[in-house]
């Protein structure tokens, strides 16, 4: 929207930890975001597994994102001159860290060759909280929809 800072491109490092048995998994992640938004977001979630054939695996599960408020700032607040040069379309926002969206994942992750993998990702989530309550918001939709397609190669190294 027009008077309001655009977000430069930013970095995020973490780390992923999950747990997986032979028909579920749960997994948690945490990243520090810098440059262009600042602070510190995460997710965790369970998932469902299933292996139909020894190459396709399926994951299916509910997960939810957290930020902290340097983060939720970055992407929802709104400051007294942003809101000054919308013509006050948009009111000042001060958001809060905590939970930022809940939603339903689907993954499936085919191997093509071996040690090389065909991944597909499709997710729904709702924006929840200060996300939810941003009037930023307003002007899209707290519905939010992803797709993505990679290819994946595992490297191993023996150390010893």
């Amino acid at each position: 929207m027009s008077g309001l800072d655009d977000v430069d491109a930013t970095f995020e490092a973490g780390l992923r930890a999950s747990y997986e048995w032979t028909n579920a998994e749960v997994w948690g992640e945490a990243r520090y975001a810098f440059r262009g938004a600042d602070g510190v977001g995460g997710e965790f979630g369970v998932n469902a597994v299933a292996r139909p054939t020894p190459e396709l695996e399926l994951k299916l599960g509910p997960f939810a994102t957290v930020a902290s408020a340097d983060y939720m700032d970055s992407y929802f607040g709104v400051s007294a001159r942003e809101s000054a040069n919308t013509g006050f379309r948009v009111d000042a926002f001060d958001p809060g860290g905590g939970f930022k969206s809940v939603g339903i994942r689907g993954l499936a992750r085919y191997e093509f060759r071996p040690t090389w993998f065909l991944n597909a990702k499709a997710s729904y989530s709702k924006l929840v909280g200060d996300a939810a309550d941003s009037p930023i918001v307003k002007f899209g939709s707290e519905d939010q929809f992803a797709f993505g397609l990679s290819i994946s190669k595992r490297f191993s190294f023996d150390l010893f």
